[in-house]
Formats: C-alpha cells, structure tokens, sequence
C-alpha cells in the first residue's frame, strides 16, 4: 500500500513539474508583478528614452508595463520594453537600453511564481521594495526574487 501511494506521489510530482516549466513565454507581453511588493516592473518616469531604469510601480493597464519575452534557440528568453529596447544587466541595476543582443534570462519555476535568472552573471532580478528600483542579487528563494507573468 506504501509503495502505491509512493509511486502515485512520484507521478504526481513529475507531472506537475513537466506542466509547470512546459510553458512557453515566446511572443508573449506579460507584466512582470513583484511577489513581495505586489507592485509591477515599469520604466522610471514613464519613459522610453535609451537607459531608463526599471522601476517598481503600482500595476496598471500602461503599455509602458507590458514587457515581450522572445525565446532564443539555448532556451533563454530576451525582455523587450514596447519601444523595443531590451532588458539589459547594468552594474547593479537592470535597464532598459537599445541593443540587439540584450541580457538572456532563464524563467525558473519558484512555488507559485517564477524568478528570472542573468545567463551571464546567473544572478536574479530582485525587488529592492526599499528603494523602488530593479537590482540583481544572488538567489536568496525570497518573494523579492519571485515575479507573477501576467498576460
């Protein structure tokens, strides 16, 4: 009876983690919403301008908030704002900046969420609620690393 119960379990877990990263972002906007703060990723002073920071703002229906995520043949995923500017790592903050290349990120399953991790530096995006800003971080499985994709 144990090893019934064990091996229904063992499917389980398999078929949830086989649905759960099966998903597919490629061509998707999604606003990208702070587990922690409740707040979503928006470009400082509502701007499209070349090297805006990514900021942390009360979710709205702003265009400025809608981020498209494009999958690159190694599996990674670039951030496009809607000026397509890519998501960019900058020292310790992410920005928005015009390049073709842009940071890859892995989307990872956390929980109910998903932390976004730096294929390069395989650091995390981080909310840093204190300051209102997008900075990156070693993974710490903290709310401040686990951002909801809303469509």
């Amino acid at each position: 009876m144990k090893i019934l119960f064990r091996v229904k379990f063992v499917l389980l877990l398999i078929l949830f983690c086989t649905n759960a990263t099966a998903v597919d972002f490629d061509g998707k906007l999604f606003q990208i919403k702070s587990k922690f703060s409740q707040d979503c990723m928006e470009l400082e002073n509502s701007s499209n301008k070349d090297g805006i920071k990514l900021i942390l703002y009360p979710c709205s229906a702003d265009s400025l908030q809608k981020l498209l995520f494009t999958k690159k043949d190694d599996g990674f995923y670039t951030i496009t704002a809607n000026s397509g500017k890519k998501l960019t790592l900058s020292n310790e903050e992410y920005f928005i900046t015009q390049t073709q290349k842009g940071t890859s990120f892995k989307i990872e399953v956390l929980d109910d969420a998903y932390i976004l991790r730096a294929k390069d530096s395989k650091e995390y995006i981080t909310a840093n609620v204190r300051s209102g800003k997008i900075i990156k971080s070693q993974k710490n499985n903290q709310y401040s690393q686990m951002w909801y994709l809303i469509e």
